[in-house]
């Protein structure tokens, strides 16, 4: 209890509290109020195990898109996870677009993320339907990808385009090809997951739904249709 300049980023105290007992990932709010008055503030933190152990056998994952369609072809389960730049598209863009993508044409120009946040491939990955912080970092590591025949019943992810192109996009989806079973995304899952721990654990949570029997895509998608969203 101290008296407080007029100013910013002042040191009230710490606060510490353990999160070792927490097993799967979660959502947490650090709420802090002022006794005797109406003030609070809140913050959102998402928590991640930092062992995480799949049985993904079954799944093939790989960034490449040859290897993916022979394995199709094979009647095999397929992540396929490109490197960003290897597909068309704008990059990802964590902020709405800035003012006008008329006279800023060079702008990703998206409009956040439409999230099916209840879709049991998510059912590890705590999330709104929404953007929120725990998807910067994949947002800014990816790209947003024209999907325009795939139908909504495939997407899971989707970035909402802006007013002028208007393009069905999307980031992560899950449909049948060839033989097999594919979920494409978009965002890279791939690369210094250690120190990425979101997308760890979007890892894990899509190749724990894609070993389980609630894996069923309905919408069918061809190979040409796939190939098109590469470079």
């Amino acid at each position: 209890k101290k008296d407080y300049a007029v100013d910013n980023g002042l040191t009230v105290g710490k606060i510490s509290y353990p999160l070792n007992e927490i097993s799967s990932a979660k959502k947490l709010i650090v709420q802090m109020m002022i006794k005797g008055t109406t003030y609070s503030n809140e913050w959102n933190i998402w928590v991640y195990p930092s062992l995480l152990k799949v049985d993904d056998e079954n799944v093939m994952v790989t960034s490449s898109l040859p290897d993916a369609l022979t394995a199709l072809k094979n009647g095999n389960i397929v992540l396929l996870c490109p490197m960003p730049d290897t597909l068309k598209g704008p990059r990802g863009k964590f902020v709405p677009v800035f003012w006008s993508p008329i006279h800023f044409p060079k702008d990703p120009g998206t409009m956040g993320l439409l999230i099916k946040s209840t879709h049991k491939a998510l059912a590890d990955f705590p999330t709104d339907n929404f953007s929120n912080w725990q998807w910067w970092d994949l947002i800014t590591k990816g790209k947003a990808i024209d999907v325009t025949t795939l139908p909504d019943e495939a997407n899971i992810v989707r970035p909402i385009d802006n007013f002028v192109t208007n393009n069905n996009l999307s980031s992560l989806f899950e449909v049948k090809a060839g033989k097999g079973k594919l979920v494409f995304c978009s965002f890279d899952i791939v690369t210094d997951l250690e120190k990425r721990p979101q997308a760890k654990q979007l890892k894990y949570s899509l190749l724990k739904y894609m070993n389980s029997k609630s894996f069923s895509p309905s919408v069918s998608m061809l190979e040409d249709e796939i190939k098109n969203v590469f470079k």
